[in-house]
């Protein structure tokens, strides 16, 4: 009887902990005011701060990244991040609403990034700024200075050797594709959405890392029974990324 109460208390405590976080993320209380998310119709959602709606979306996901709100001296900027809602969307487009003493407004970049999923770089009383990581051969970066907005996105060269952590996930994703028929004419997309998503993300992080090359060594193994050793995966992919 005391155990199955106890499963009962820690499940009522999760739950509890997991609407407290769906609420942030649909209402959130600055010190400048409110910020929140509201249906408009089955269709729209929009972002609202202070009793003004700014931004309106028909994308399934349209959020408050609370953890990632920015306050300043004389601002408050909350990052909003929308995407499709499926697992295939990938990484969040994140916007923002900037909040003073007598103004809000929506501003969103010339170009989608995820900005709330890196940390911001706090520059004076009134400032910030974010580098992204490197991905695509390009890194982004922006800041924020008294009220604007600046959007930068610079051409470079990015790592070579991938990190052991992303090597990792890359040789697990290709288990998807052991013995696998839909594999053998599909490659990685013939795989759990989630293993395809992370080699795609892997392989956006390094230079000259093909998607292609593990595809196509996904469609080789979909008749195997047995992967290649982590060992031999890392030479051929992770220690001179081509």
């Amino acid at each position: 009887m005391h155990w199955s109460r106890t499963l009962g208390t820690t499940a009522v405590f999760l739950l509890s902990t997991m609407t407290a976080a769906a609420n942030e993320r649909m209402r959130l209380e600055t010190r400048l005011g409110t910020v929140e998310i509201r249906s408009i119709d089955d269709q729209q959602k929009c972002a609202v701060a202070r009793g003004r709606r700014l931004h309106c979306s028909r994308m399934d996901h349209l959020m408050i990244a609370s953890s990632s709100v920015i306050s300043m001296r004389d601002y408050v900027v909350v990052p909003i991040d929308e995407d499709c809602g499926g697992t295939a969307c990938g990484v969040p487009s994140t916007s923002f609403i900037v909040l003073d003493a007598t103004t809000e407004r929506h501003t969103k970049g010339s170009f989608s990034s995820a900005w709330s999923t890196t940390t911001p770089r706090m520059q004076g009383a009134n400032g910030f700024s974010i580098t992204m990581p490197y991905q695509d051969g390009q890194i982004a970066s922006m800041s924020f200075a008294d009220g604007r907005f600046t959007f930068n996105v610079r051409e470079t060269a990015g790592r070579t050797n991938v990190r052991p952590p992303d090597c990792s996930a890359m040789y697990e994703a290709l288990g998807s594709c052991l013995n696998n028929g839909a594999a053998c004419q599909d490659g990685l997309s013939g795989t759990s959405m989630a293993d395809m998503r992370q080699v795609v993300a892997v392989t956006r992080r390094y230079e000259g890392l093909s998607y292609e090359r593990i595809d196509a060594a996904c469609r080789s193994l979909c008749r195997s029974t047995q992967l290649p050793t982590r060992a031999w995966f890392a030479r051929q992919f992770c220690q001179r990324a081509r």
